[in-house]
């Protein structure tokens, strides 16, 4: 989704705007892989937090 290739490429500034225009931040891909998940296997903290606080999970 457009929202999972926001997060692998650490564009928060895009990620904000995807779940401000009502993207499914809990949205998964074929293998049941999550925006979090993805954040998570990065490990960008800054955007792990953003999710979270938005209703993300892993």
């Amino acid at each position: 989704t457009p929202l999972h290739i926001a997060v692998i490429n650490n564009n928060l500034e895009i990620i904000s705007t995807l779940i401000e225009n009502e993207a499914q931040v809990n949205s998964r891909l074929l293998n049941g892989t999550t925006p979090l998940s993805l954040a998570l296997q990065s490990e960008n903290q800054e955007i792990v937090g953003f999710l979270s606080s938005h209703g993300g999970i892993n």
